[in-house]
């Protein structure tokens, strides 16, 4: 009975030995498993922190594009909507000032009838509205003096020299 308890003493040790082997070795491959997924989750980090850096950038972009193409918008094409005014005024009238803004032009002028001109301009397509900033003069030799403000659409006027353009 000695015999047979000292052989299974023996076994249970052997067994336990194997066993702790066996789970040091198992360990030791999930250590190493663990490790390759740190280092992966600190290239995924990286990766991330470029992307973000990308789309901040795009983002950036994105809004610099849309300011450009409203500053685009909102820019009058000044020699094209000046040659239309000037065609469109009294063949006596002379514009001396011509000022533009965002979207209004402002002419201070003489000669001609001030409100012949205020109504012929205000039926030219990109001009929205039409007002005297100032009272008319007149004077029997050099006709009106007259300030004008027209309210222009940004968008018609520079569909209005895009056709100007390709009809030369």
């Amino acid at each position: 009975m000695k015999k047979l308890f000292f052989t299974f003493a023996t076994l249970i040790t052997v067994a336990a030995f194997l066993l702790t082997v066996w789970l040091s070795a198992d360990i030791k491959n999930k250590r190493v498993e663990l490790e390759s997924k740190k280092k992966e989750v600190v290239e995924l980090k990286e990766e991330l922190r470029t992307q973000k850096a990308y789309d901040l950038r795009l983002k950036e972009l994105k809004s610099t594009l849309e300011a450009l193409k409203s500053f685009r918008q909102e820019r009058l094409p000044v020699l094209p909507m000046l040659k239309e005014l000037v065609d469109k005024s009294d063949a006596r009238t002379m514009i001396k000032i011509f000022e533009m803004e965002k979207d209004k032009v402002q002419i201070k002028g003489q000669g001609g009838s001030a409100i012949e001109n205020m109504t012929r301009w205000v039926r030219i397509p990109f001009v929205k509205e039409g007002r005297f900033v100032s009272p008319v003069s007149h004077n029997e030799i050099v006709g009106d003096r007259f300030v004008a403000e027209l309210l222009v659409d940004n968008v018609a006027a520079n569909k209005y020299a895009e056709q100007i353009a390709t009809s030369h």
